[in-house]
């Protein structure tokens, strides 16, 4: 975990993982709101730290369900097409790097050589992704954000991206603005969307993250609480302070397909527009 104050006196916290959050949480202050084990607000049945805790650690099956599903319509949209970085094999009859015996038995121009495309710019690309929202979005509709970043790294990998991937959330209490986030892929792991789908749940947030909110809260001494406050969006500036990549994408108020597929062409341009 890491902690700093930047200098418009946002307060940050930075976990490696979803596990370091839950595990920095104090189950005490879990129940501080009814609004906990209200099913319908939550999206799920999770009265107790322990429910919530386990849930967190086995398939949530209706939301992966939910979010494939998006991505699926996403993937059906016809994006501006990304230029590639993957490495492209090349035949020569002369001159390569190597022999393709297959090749030089069938006849073929056989010297093989591999070139990586727009090699130019940097390579890797960090998203952070938004979690926190207002009590009336469905738990379908809050998923539309971890559907965006589903198809977005699917995207980019595909092309030879590398992708890092973040969630966060901000608020304001007694005049104190923060910002908690949590590292859920790293440029070398496999796109694991089980994973984002739970941390991108309305459950998950409405729980979990509200106990670290009010965890984060009674560290800094900012007094009793009679409500969660309302979401407060990162500034670009603040964001710098979980990634200063030039190729980041935020994604934020993404409740509905439509939200989905104009950020996806839009960062699409941008990162083309840099190569």
């Amino acid at each position: 975990m890491r902690q700093e104050t930047l200098p418009n006196k946002t307060r940050v916290v930075c976990y490696e993982s979803m596990t370091e959050m839950v595990q920095d949480c104090n189950q005490a202050l879990y129940n501080r709101f009814p609004a906990n084990l209200d099913k319908d607000f939550v999206g799920e049945n999770l009265p107790t730290y322990s429910q919530a805790v386990q849930m967190l650690e086995q398939p949530w099956q209706k939301g992966l369900d939910t979010i494939q599903q998006f991505v699926e319509r996403l993937q059906s949209v016809q994006f501006p097409e990304l230029k590639s970085k993957v490495r492209k094999l090349r035949y020569d009859p002369d001159d390569g790097d190597e022999i393709c015996i297959d090749r030089l038995r069938s006849g073929q121009e056989f010297w093989r050589t591999s070139k990586r495309e727009q090699a130019i710019g940097q390579q890797e690309v960090t998203v952070i992704a938004e979690v926190g929202c207002s009590s009336y979005v469905t738990w379908q509709d809050v998923l539309w954000r971890g559907a965006s970043a589903v198809a977005l790294v699917k995207l980019l990998e595909e092309r030879g991206y590398r992708c890092e991937v973040w969630m966060t959330n901000g608020g304001r209490h007694q005049g104190v603005s923060y910002i908690m986030t949590s590292l859920l892929k790293i440029t070398s792991d496999v796109l694991d969307v089980s994973t984002l789908a739970c941390a991108f749940s309305s459950w998950a947030y409405r729980t979990l993250g509200f106990n670290n909110i009010l965890t984060n809260q009674s560290r800094w001494n900012l007094g009793l609480y009679s409500a969660i406050d309302m979401p407060r969006t990162p500034q670009a500036t603040e964001l710098d302070s979980i990634s200063k990549d030039e190729n980041r994408i935020f994604i934020s108020d993404v409740f509905s397909f439509n939200a989905a597929a104009n950020l996806i062409e839009s960062e699409l341009q941008k990162l083309n527009e840099r190569v």
